[in-house]
This record gives C-alpha cells, sequence and structure tokens, in this order.
C-alpha cells in the first residue's frame, strides 16, 4: 500500500498522489501501526460473521474526522470472502460530531451490502458525512449499502463524476437533519451525476429532510431515477434548481414538498438552447416529476408547494390519500401532461399570482432537401396570442433539446380554476394555435402553424437559396413572362 496515514488527535487522514489504490482493510494496518487505539476489528470477514471496523472514541475529543483526500482510491470491499462494515462508537458527549469525509481529489468504491453506521452505540449523536470526490456506490436489490445513524450527509460531486444505485439512507439522529443536502457547483463544466435505486427513511422518528441546492446538471448528466423517501419531516425542499426524476415515491411526511424559486435558469419564456460558456442547454430550464408518486405527504393534506416563479412540470403524478396535489402561488407555474391518479380530493390548488396550464411535446427536426440534418437552424414557437414564445438552435442532429434532451412543450390551455380552461391552441380558425418558424442564413424560411391537441413529431425541410436568382417551387403559371 502506498497511501498515507497520518493521525492525530481529531483526525485521522488517508491521502496519496498518482491514483494509489487502498482497502479499508490496509488502511486498518496502518492506523494500527501508529496508534492500535484509534482503529479496532472484530469478526472474521464472513458473511454470517463480517468484519466490524471501528473508530472509538478518545478522551478530550471534541469531533474526530476520518478524512480520504489526496488522489487516493479507496475500496471498501464487501464480496467475496471479506465481508465487513466501519462504524464509530461514541463517547458521552453527544455535541461532538464524527465526521466521515470523502475529499474532493479522493475517488471512492463501494460494494455491495458495506454499511457505514456513524453511531453503533446509541443512535442519537450527531455524524456528519460528507461526499466530495468521486463515487461509485453501487449495491444490489437486496444486498444495497448502508448508511445510518448520521444528522446531516452532504453529497457536493466537484471534481469527479459519481454513481450511485441501490443505497440506502438510515435512521437521521436529528430531528433537523439533512438525510441528504445535495448541491452542485456552478460554472463548470457538467460532471456525471446518477442517483438510482435510493432509498431514504426513518423508522422510528418522522425526521429530517431531503434537500437539493443549485442542482442544476443539463444535457442528461443528471438521473435521479427510482427513490423512495419516507417518514421524514421534508420529503423534498429544494432551491434554486433544475432537475428531473422519475419514478420517486414520498411517502409519510408532516411537511408538503417545498419548491423554491426552481426551474428558472435564464428567464422565462424565451431563451437560447445553446450558450458560450460549456456548450450546455437551458431551452425551458423547469423541474420535472414523471410518474412520481406522493402518499400521506403533509399527513394527507399537500402534496408539494411551488412558489417565488418556479416552473413545475408533472407527468403521469399519482397522489394517494392526499386532499391536494400541487399547489402554485407567487408567480408559479405548474405544468400538467399524462394522467392525473386520485382516488378523491382536488390535483390543483391556485393561490397568488400563478397558473396552471396542460401541455404537449412539439418534437422538431431540421433538415435540408437531401434528408441531412441542419445544425444551428433558428427555430421559434410563438403562441398566435402572444401568450408563449420560445427561440432556439438545432443541434448537429437537426433537432431542438431542452434541458435534459427532452423535446421542447408547448401549451394546450390553461386551467384557471378546477375545470375552467383557457384554450391557447386547439382551434386554428378561432385563432388559437402556435406558428413555428425556422430560418438559417443561405435557405428560404419556413413556417406553418399547429394547433398543440396532441403530441407532435414535425420535420422542417429547408430549401437553399440561389444566390440572388428566382427560385420557383411547387408552383403553376399562366400567362406570365419571367425573365
Amino acid at each position: 500500500m502506498a497511501v498515507t496515514v497520518s493521525i492525530t488527535t481529531l483526525k485521522i487522514d488517508v491521502t496519496s498522489t498518482g491514483g494509489v489504490e487502498a482497502t479499508l482493510e490496509e488502511i486498518y494496518q496502518a492506523v494500527i501501526a501508529i496508534d492500535a487505539a484509534r482503529m479496532t476489528r472484530t469478526g472474521a470477514g464472513s458473511e454470517g460473521d463480517p468484519y466490524l471496523y471501528n473508530i472509538p472514541p478518545l478522551a478530550g475529543q471534541t469531533y474526530c474526522e476520518f478524512e480520504i483526500s489526496g488522489s487516493c482510491i479507496v475500496l471498501f470491499q464487501n464480496s467475496g470472502s471479506n465481508y465487513s462494515k466501519l462504524s464509530w462508537t461514541w463517547g458521552t458527549t453527544t455535541a461532538a460530531p464524527y465526521i466521515l469525509d470523502f475529499a474532493a481529489t479522493s475517488d471512492v468504491t463501494i460494494e455491495p451490502g458495506f454499511e457505514f453506521d456513524m453511531d453503533a452505540s446509541t443512535a442519537t449523536h450527531y455524524g456528519y458525512i460528507y461526499f466530495r470526490g468521486g463515487i461509485s456506490a453501487v449495491g444490489t436489490e437486496g444486498n444495497e449499502i448502508i448508511f445510518k445513524h448520521y444528522r446531516n450527509c452532504y453529497i457536493y460531486p466537484y471534481q469527479n463524476d459519481q454513481t450511485w444505485d441501490y443505497v440506502k439512507f438510515q435512521e437521521c439522529t436529528h430531528s433537523a437533519a439533512y438525510m441528504m443536502y445535495l448541491t452542485y457547483p456552478q460554472n463548470i463544466d457538467p460532471l456525471t451525476l446518477s442517483m438510482k435505486h435510493i432509498t431514504i427513511e426513518n423508522a422510528s422518528n418522522v425526521w429530517g429532510r431531503v434537500y437539493f441546492q443549485h442542482v442544476s446538471v443539463p444535457n442528461g448528466k443528471q438521473i435521479f431515477e427510482d427513490w423512495t423517501i419516507e417518514n421524514l419531516a421534508y420529503p423534498f425542499y429544494t432551491v434554486n434548481g433544475n432537475y428531473y426524476l422519475k419514478r420517486f415515491h414520498f411517502k409519510t411526511s408532516t411537511i408538503q414538498g417545498l419548491h423554491y424559486v426552481n426551474g428558472l435558469g435564464t428567464g422565462l419564456p424565451m431563451t437560447l438552447n445553446k450558450t458560450n460558456g460549456h456548450n450546455t442547454r437551458t431551452l425551458q430550464p423547469m423541474c420535472v416529476f414523471e410518474d412520481c408518486t406522493w402518499e400521506d405527504v403533509d399527513g394527507g393534506n399537500l402534496a408539494m408547494y411551488n412558489y417565488y416563479q418556479s416552473r413545475i412540470l408533472l407527468i403521469n403524478p399519482t397522489f394517494i390519500g392526499m386532499n391536494y396535489g400541487a399547489y402554485t402561488k407567487y408567480g408559479s407555474l405548474t405544468m400538467w401532461k399524462g394522467t392525473i391518479t386520485m382516488a378523491s380530493g382536488n390535483p390543483k390548488q391556485w393561490g397568488v399570482d400563478c397558473s396552471h396550464t396542460w401541455v404537449r411535446y412539439m418534437n422538431i427536426t431540421v433538415q435540408d432537401l437531401d434528408g441531412n440534418p441542419i445544425e444551428n437552424a433558428m427555430v421559434s414557437m410563438v403562441q398566435s396570442e402572444g401568450k408563449e414564445w420560445y427561440s432556439a438552435l438545432t443541434e448537429s442532429d437537426g433537432k431542438l433539446y431542452g434541458v435534459y434532451g427532452n423535446a421542447p412543450i408547448l401549451t394546450e390551455k390553461e386551467e384557471t380554476s378546477n375545470g375552467v380552461f383557457i384554450q391557447w391552441s386547439d382551434d386554428e380558425g378561432a385563432g388559437q394555435y402556435h406558428t413555428i418558424t425556422c430560418s438559417k442564413a443561405g435557405y428560404m424560411t419556413q413556417s406553418a402553424n399547429y394547433e398543440m391537441t396532441q403530441d407532435r413529431d414535425i420535420t422542417i425541410t429547408l430549401t437553399p437559396l440561389n444566390d440572388g436568382g428566382t427560385n420557383i417551387y411547387d408552383s403553376t403559371i399562366y400567362d406570365s413572362v419571367i425573365y
């Protein structure tokens, strides 16, 4: 092992340069070679009797930190013949936190079934976990990776990609805990953050919260799928972000989901999907909940509160045991698509300065006469009465994309109160439609009207100009002289 282990009263630091790999067993041997009292190991390392690595307290400690830093690659093994857990045993001071810190330059692999217990003694102390480096925490169904008995868990994907799959976060130890606090660094090239099959749960207390702040990773690099969040005070609290959630189950909470200043991006209703900064898509920034379920959230009253100019899209939502679905207020817009499943109650509430709309996909491809895709064609999408308008550039495949790689959406109708609609795009003859216009230097501009009563998939074929000559297409000419 070429990693370096240093020990102080308050810290065990594991570091290296050059991407050296080490296992937890090797780190343990290096620690006890310096101070045998700082780390213990029991068990046989077998499936029925796993190794239990423990970091015990020291007299006079105000906290103790276990940090992985430098370019160290640490393997937390729990496969083959090496079954193991890592835990902390606390002293008597509840306010003295233990800290598990994966620094920004670290690269950590956690194998299926590995368990981190931040308070193996009484489960009432304040452990803190920081994930700032590269993480590959991939469990399997029935053999999940577990983090439990902690106060706050912070996930900051600052430098390396992070992949999480089949991971459980359990049993927070404080009523105001952040069972997950996820924030994303701004103004950097987007890293991949994939989090699938995540469970965040409490069995004994309805405590803690899941908090997303500045979560905005475009171009399909942000994946949140198949989560269960159960028995938390705040099931989902988000500020200043854009995110796409699929198949989330929010279950049993004392407070509704709170979405504050979300989905704004660079502003509404017009924005471009290409920027000079990092070639990121910004067309139609929003927060999307697809095939998500809210069950007995807010004590069965309100599933989500969308406020202060948030832009939320709900696709096929399900509300179980709820009086209300989405309460929208203070300049926010909640958009609906697909089917609402709700046995009783009202899925929508209206507050001050807000609206609910029903939307459709407008999938657009721009090509030339030979069927080749045209990049950087400008496409505008304008509602006939000026109620919404967007403008964006096509990408290399000739298509328009929203921030998540999805087709743009356009509004069919607005619901101003329960069951009362104002049509935006259902009847061209009555003046409610959308105009799609496409232009690019060297080509003739094309324009057509569409009623958005269904999802649409259209192809726009641009005809080249003839350098000052006259082009006549699809025309019949009678009694004319043409020069």
